[in-house]
């Protein structure tokens, strides 16, 4: 597993795990501060793909789960 810790100036606002595999990458879970007023989220992707391209990874799967019903 890789954490990605996300700052704004001292701040810690997001942390976004990811599994590493051999080839690929997946974009385990991610927790932010829900008031933040950048979309924390959708930069912790990118800083996802980010870390892909550094270490050739060929994929980034992204995990969808529901949380209104299990899977």
């Amino acid at each position: 597993m890789h954490y990605l810790h996300i700052y704004d100036g001292e701040d810690l606002v997001a942390i976004a795990i990811t599994d590493i595999l051999e080839n690929s990458a997946s974009a385990f879970y991610t927790f932010f501060d829900p008031d933040y007023e950048l979309s924390l989220g959708t930069y912790a992707v990118l800083c996802q793909l980010e870390y892909c391209r550094q270490y050739n990874k060929q994929w980034l799967y992204l995990a969808i789960k529901s949380m209104i019903a299990p899977l």
